[in-house]
């Protein structure tokens, strides 16, 4: 899976974490992102569900931040 490492930390989860929450191991997990062994299918749509899932929650948690946020806060710099 390429850019593992990237992608689990872009979802702010551990690799223990993902390892839990995928049902792969942890030692698979490190395998893979070192490029030392090639994941499986199944273990690639586990990760990928894990992940995609991660990533929403910080989406949605960021964007009901930024609604609350004063209007200065949440303007962008051109």
């Amino acid at each position: 899976m390429k850019d593992l490492r990237e992608m689990r930390e872009l979802a702010g989860i551990t690799q223990f974490s993902l390892s839990r929450r995928s049902g792969v191991s942890r030692m698979r997990l490190s395998l893979a992102e070192c490029g030392e062994a090639e994941l499986t299918e199944t273990e690639k749509e586990k990760i990928a569900n894990v992940l995609l899932t991660a990533i929403q929650l910080q989406h949605a948690r960021t964007a009901s931040v930024l609604a609350d946020a004063p209007p200065w806060a949440r303007q962008t710099k051109p």
